[in-house]
């Protein structure tokens, strides 16, 4: 495996930018949870090993081939429906909303999941039709919203606003 292959499709500037973006907000969670008055690192360390976790995934995504992943949109999409309805029946609640399903001690929030797949759904979309998107008398994408409809059903179920502003 040769590790330079996989560092050079990253855009340094961006990783940059996340990484003083993440080192700020170790900052704030150190200052916050009173770390300096002798109380426990624990939550610090805790997203710091989620930053380097999430620095690995970033680099994965990065060298990851989107058109073979878009053979998989059908069943992204129905494994994402899935989830989703999977959340209003046996999710777990906190702070009175139900967003979360928990998996022992890993809780997921397929709402998370939900906004990345519906980028893949839609782009193989308009791949396929964009001879009738370019075309102005008929919009193509208005049928194709139906495919984002089902999943913004699923989140709209679900209380809080953070997610709805994306769909």
């Amino acid at each position: 495996m040769d590790i330079k292959k996989y560092l050079q499709n990253l855009d340094w500037w961006l990783v940059g930018a996340v990484c003083l973006l993440s080192l700020f907000g170790l900052i704030c969670i150190a200052s916050a949870t009173r770390i300096n008055l002798g109380e426990s690192p624990a939550n610090v360390i805790k997203q710091g090993v989620f930053f380097l976790i999430g620095i690995a995934l970033m680099v994965i995504a990065a060298n990851a081939d989107y058109e073979y992943i878009s053979q998989f949109t059908i069943p992204l999409y129905i494994v994402n429906i899935l989830l989703l309805v999977t959340v209003l029946l046996v999710g777990s609640e906190s702070k009175g909303a139900t967003r979360w399903i928990a998996l022992g001690p890993l809780t997921i929030q397929p709402s998370e999941f939900a906004k990345v797949i519906m980028i893949f759904c839609l782009a193989k979309v308009i791949t396929e039709r964009q001879k009738q998107i370019s075309d102005l008398k008929t919009i193509g994408l208005y049928r194709d919203s139906v495919a984002s409809d089902a999943e913004a059903a699923c989140a709209f179920c679900q209380p809080g606003s953070g997610c709805h502003l994306l769909y």
